[in-house]
């Protein structure tokens, strides 16, 4: 795999992940809190965040993405 090929990936894999983050923060605010909810949100703001950082140059983005990933993180250690 090449740079490109890599790049194009990365592209298309945060594109699903926004996806899911989305769905995943959506189901928390309505109220219908699943057991995996806080992990999901944690994975996919971390794969959100570096290509934030590798693909858009965008360190402000990225830094609140690996901050929320860590919240969904405290979360799942708290309870």
């Amino acid at each position: 795999m090449n740079k490109d090929e890599a790049k194009q990936r990365l592209i298309i894999l945060a594109e699903r992940k926004k996806q899911t983050l989305k769905l995943a923060t959506d189901a928390m605010k309505k109220g219908t809190y699943r057991f995996k909810s806080p992990d999901s949100v944690s994975y996919a703001a971390q794969i959100i965040a570096v290509k934030k950082i590798a693909i858009d140059r965008d360190v402000v983005g990225a830094k609140q993405m690996f901050y929320l990933s860590t919240k969904s993180d405290e979360a799942i250690l708290l309870a």
